[in-house]
């Protein structure tokens, strides 16, 4: 049924084909930037969801922590964290890359200065996924936005 139902509306006859059809490059690279924006959400997210399971990284930390708590806050973290990231993953040197690196590690002070954020006993993890995640967000702009 899905294969007629994709026959029908790919042979363009229930819609105008020009509403299909690329426009201008300015909606091109809107689109190459949301595509590298998801792409950088998804894998924070997911590196987030994976190190709380294993209790590095807690959100809402009580002596009682229930899961509903960490749903909420882990995709805000990973939405701030990601718009970091696709910002500045265009610009080149050292500087811009630094510069995420000290603003992020700021908001997980600040976060946990209004105990918002619990770091397990090995701080060093989260330094590790601000510069695996500051790196891969270039290799993601190098990958999607450079090939147009």
């Amino acid at each position: 049924m899905e294969a007629i139902l994709y026959g029908i509306l790919s042979n363009g006859l229930f819609f105008d084909r020009r509403l299909v059809l690329p426009r201008p490059d300015c909606e091109k690279k809107s689109v190459l930037v949301l595509a590298q924006y998801l792409t950088t959400e998804v894998i924070g997210l997911t590196w987030i969801y994976l190190s709380s399971v294993g209790r590095k990284v807690r959100f809402w930390p009580r002596r009682y922590h229930s899961w509903h708590e960490h749903f909420v806050l882990a995709p805000l973290y990973s939405l701030v964290c990601a718009v970091f990231f696709v910002s500045n993953s265009s610009k080149q040197g050292v500087l811009p890359r630094l510069n995420m690196f000290i603003g992020l590690t700021g908001m997980d002070w600040i976060m946990k200065q209004a105990r918002l954020l619990k770091m397990g006993t090995n701080k060093l993890w989260n330094s590790f996924f601000h510069a695996g995640m500051i790196v891969l967000s270039r290799i993601l702009y190098i990958k999607i936005r450079q090939k147009q």
